[in-house]
């Protein structure tokens, strides 16, 4: 027996006190949908087959509260339209079971859906994590992010098309401080002391800020042109390459950054575990990453993840963490659901 509910209420509050309640039924597995005018959540009842959960009761009900009212919009509509159409496409497609072991908790994963680029997207029915069954080579990987170009195609939305025009960038690096100022870290990367590493940094601008601040900055990127330009435009340290065969020296770092990274990854448990092992003792490292993604058409996202299977493989590795759901628009005006998490190393 399926169940699928839709709650749409303008008061905030409210949204937070019918999700909790929808929790507190017992039955029920919830799933946020959109943060403007008006809150929806997904409610699907299903006894009968495997445990379904995107959202853990507390990840729910801190994800309502951290949404922004919006104004009513197309965006809106269609996000919600491709999801009930996601949500169809599940139902009725045939899962098949023990299709591979889950990269994050090991139980035995079912095949999700196909998508439109052709990889196969498997599901784990124990930690909700989803993640493609046989990405590409890591040559191929390699020679996609590898260029001046992926620069460009990555970052000319945003309007930044220059390293060095200092007035393009003032919008990423708002966000980027923002991002560290939310988990408490600012105020200590500001003071100058800190030996920080970003991983998947690209050109480094970010790290340019933290040095202009008197940090000790490195960086670790597969794009070697660009990681080349950056460090001679920057004067920065940064690697090409995987993290793991970078060199770095264990037990050196006091931050390790992160940001939209592990879902590039195709074995994110062996960096985040390397991440550790580069960190001093009270170290911290700082993850955001995509959460919830419906489209999975993204060639080169390998690994989509969820609040639980985020906070699992971290916890794994570092013991507790600190998880902070939030949301945004990307520059091309959608919805994304993303998760802050902080991990410090005892």
């Amino acid at each position: 027996e399926k169940c699928l509910v839709f709650i749409a209420i303008n008061e905030i509050n409210r949204a937070c006190e019918i999700s909790k309640s929808v929790f507190n039924i017992g039955d029920f597995y919830v799933r946020t949908i959109n943060n403007r005018i008006l809150f929806i959540v997904n409610s699907m009842k299903n006894i009968t087959k495997t445990k379904h959960m995107m959202h853990t009761k507390d990840d729910l009900y801190e994800r309502i509260k951290s949404f922004n009212i919006r104004s009513f919009n197309f965006g809106y509509v269609s996000y919600c339209i491709k999801y009930f159409l996601l949500f169809l496409k599940q139902s009725i497609l045939k899962r098949i079971t023990g299709v591979c072991s889950c990269p994050i908790c090991g139980h035995d994963s079912n095949f999700l859906t196909k998508s439109d680029c052709g990889h196969n997207i498997i599901e784990c029915p124990e930690c909700t994590h989803q993640f493609v069954s046989k990405p590409p080579a890591v040559e191929t990987i390699e020679n996609f992010y590898d260029g001046y170009d992926y620069f460009l195609q990555n970052c000319s939305h945003q309007g930044i098309t220059s390293l060095t025009d200092d007035r393009q960038w003032q919008g990423f690096l708002e966000s980027r401080l923002g991002f560290l100022d939310l988990l408490g870290l600012l105020e200590g990367v500001k003071s100058g002391s800190r030996t920080i590493l970003e991983l998947g940094c690209a050109e480094g601008k970010l790290l340019e800020c933290l040095g202009k601040m008197g940090n000790r900055v490195y960086g670790c990127d597969i794009n070697k042109e660009l990681a080349l330009l950056g460090s001679e435009t920057f004067k920065i340290d940064i690697r090409p390459g995987e993290l793991v065969n970078a060199g770095f020296e264990k037990n050196h770092f006091d931050l390790v950054i992160a940001i939209h990274t592990l879902e590039h990854i195709v074995d994110p448990f062996t960096v985040v575990k390397h991440c550790y092992e580069l960190l001093r003792e009270g170290g911290a490292m700082v993850v955001e990453v995509p959460i919830g993604e419906l489209d999975y058409n993204n060639p080169h996202h390998f690994h989509f993840f969820s609040d639980s299977s985020l906070q699992r493989i971290l916890e794994q590795i570092f013991g507790n963490v600190r998880m902070v759901p939030s949301c945004f628009d990307d520059a091309h005006g959608n919805y994304c659901a993303t998760s802050y998490a902080l991990c410090v190393k005892q």
